[in-house]
């Protein structure tokens, strides 16, 4: 998956509205929060403009979204932190990562194992 595409996803996953993305564009949607267009607004082409998607793969800051989701109580009392440990795990013995990398893992690992969690169908 590109970059994109994996942030397409995350934030799909964190209950974004995505519009996808518009060639030479940065993926876009609306955030869980934010008022999304009627159809009619769509048809004729006004009403709220979509966000930029966050860049998870790029930035631990965009990450804590991931956090929050998986801390939620719903997803905690699925085993949702325990399935992304096991998976930021899997990944760092792939990466062939020393212990300081499993210590903090960079943002594009975080948002692998955070997919493979929501594949598991655990969030």
């Amino acid at each position: 998956m590109t970059d994109d595409e994996i942030n397409i996803a995350i934030a799909e996953a964190c209950g974004w509205t995505c519009l996808g993305q518009v060639e030479g564009c940065k993926p876009h949607g609306y955030p869980p929060d934010a008022r999304k267009p009627t159809t009619k607004e769509l048809i004729e082409g006004y009403g709220p403009s979509p966000w930029d998607v966050p860049d998870y793969c790029n930035d631990l800051n965009a990450c804590r979204k991931i956090a929050e989701r998986l801390n939620s109580s719903e997803n905690d009392s699925q085993g949702a932190a325990v399935a992304f440990c096991e998976a930021l795990e899997e990944i760092h013995e792939e990466d062939n990562s020393c212990w300081i990398e499993c210590a903090v893992p960079s943002a594009k690992q975080v948002c692998r194992a955070f997919l493979r969690a929501v594949k598991n169908k655990i969030i």
